[in-house]
């Protein structure tokens, strides 16, 4: 997390690399509420986000996030609320997600995890 209006997100694909961005607030609650109740979707969405971006690394515009967690939600059936309040079981969820995601990205990037 860097300041009050934008957030950190990182994102295994199904080539086991992980992409990483920085998001505003109402683009990442929808996806870590995709993610916190469908973790098994996070290669789709990233396979998803790199495509449509054709990016690999923190220039994924807000508006593609938006999109593709949407796309991926209606996909399989799944409402996300307009703006979802985590419970706190689900926001320690997604600090442990990124922090497990983040040591990943360091090690893939050649640093020192």
């Amino acid at each position: 997390m860097h300041d009050d209006e934008t957030f950190d997100f990182f994102l295994r694909d199904s080539k086991r690399q992980i992409i990483k961005g920085r998001i505003d607030f109402e683009p990442y609650a929808r996806l870590y509420y995709l993610l916190f109740h469908k973790p098994e979707l996070e290669a789709a969405i990233a396979d998803r986000l790199v495509a449509s971006a054709r990016i690999t690394d923190s220039e994924i515009d807000d508006d593609v996030i938006h999109d593709v967690t949407q796309l991926i939600a209606y996909e399989h059936d799944i409402e996300i609320p307009l703006l979802p309040r985590g419970s706190m079981e689900q926001e320690q969820w997604e600090v442990a997600w990124n922090k497990m995601r983040e040591y990943d990205w360091k090690k893939q990037q050649g640093g020192r995890a």
